[in-house]
């Protein structure tokens, strides 16, 4: 079998060429720049999910790929607009422009459509799965509206990333499992999975943005980032200095000696573990949610499980945590 790096680039290769079928999309420069850009990292892409709940039921990884294409779209179509939102420096709208960004991130949103009326599926099944396309751009739109306003402590934080997060993640598991042809009743179940995949990979982002150098565009924001937002309102020695340190990042990401200090009170606070924390008690849901679905291939969907926690693995090791499966309890 293949590694799955492999299987991620042909994957990638086999979806994107399918966008790039339309006729709209193959005359658009902006949108092969785009696609040219693979936006593969240490977390299972949310498109490959489509596939993966598909396998969960022994169909044949190309069943997704129209689900798989329709899903890639919408996750760039986030990705152009949560850059702006984000005011990123490396968003591509600093060289689009924002108008020819919110032009581009409209039709991915269209070619998600397009790509997921392309499959076999029935005329009842394609209604259902387009209703879960527009479900989860609407979620996701609402959510990162709200993100944008700066969350004002931890409850509304959760509240937020279950708006925010899922909805892709949910529809990913949704459409393959439509794709699969299991029906609606059993899609659902699977798509709820993806409310405790979007927690542990809203969780992965975060702790990643924290501890990023540079510093990323999270320290502007005072309680839209959990590291940053447990050190600031929790009780630990280091508080006050916290947030001086946090408030001179926010105002120039170039102070590196602030940022360092500051990643290094994220540590000694207690912040990081409590990510840890978090993040173990999603995955441990998850995981006994999957059980009791007892799918015919259900390792399929364990994958994407363990997956998300692998950046949780690596930081514990490079910032000398303690040995990962004994501190969040994952066998």
């Amino acid at each position: 079998m293949e590694g799955h790096q492999e299987r991620s680039a042909w994957t990638y290769d086999e979806v994107v060429e399918m966008i790039r079928s339309i006729p709209e999309v193959a005359s658009w420069s902006d949108f092969d720049r785009l696609l040219g850009r693979p936006l593969l990292s240490g977390i299972k892409p949310s498109w490959e999910y489509v596939c993966h709940a598909g396998s969960a039921f022994g169909s044949p990884w190309q069943t997704g790929f129209p689900g798989a294409a329709a899903v890639l779209c919408l996750h760039y179509s986030i990705h152009l607009v949560d850059d702006v939102l984000d005011e990123d420096p490396k968003g591509l709208h600093h060289g689009l422009g924002l108008g020819a960004t919110f032009n581009l991130a409209t039709a991915f949103q269209a070619a998600a459509g397009v790509c997921l009326s392309r499959s076999n599926a029935s005329a009842a099944a394609l209604s259902m799965m387009h209703s879960q396309l527009h479900e989860a751009v609407i979620g996701t739109g609402f959510g990162q509206y709200l993100d944008a306003l700066d969350p004002s402590g931890e409850d509304e934080y959760w509240r937020i990333v279950g708006l925010k997060t899922p909805p892709l993640f949910r529809c990913a598991l949704f459409l393959g499992t439509m794709l699969a042809g299991a029906g609606e009743a059993i899609a659902r179940r699977v798509s709820e999975l993806g409310v405790f995949l979007g927690e542990i990979a809203q969780i992965n982002d975060d702790l990643g943005d924290a501890l990023a150098r540079p510093a990323t565009a999270d320290w502007q924001r005072r309680h839209g980032c959990l590291p940053i937002l447990y050190a600031r309102i929790s009780e630990h020695p280091e508080r006050d200095r916290f947030h001086e340190l946090a408030d001179r990042v926010g105002a120039d990401r170039q102070d590196i000696q602030a940022l360092e200090e500051a990643q290094d009170i994220l540590v000694r606070s207690g912040a990081v573990s409590y990510c840890a924390f978090r993040l173990a008690k999603s995955y441990r849901a998850g995981v006994e949610e999957l059980d009791r679905l007892e799918l015919p291939h259900g390792e399929s969907l364990l994958e994407l499980f363990d997956y998300q926690a692998r950046p949780l693995r690596r930081l514990f090791e490079r910032l000398h945590l303690g040995d990962f499966e004994q501190v969040v309890g994952i066998s």
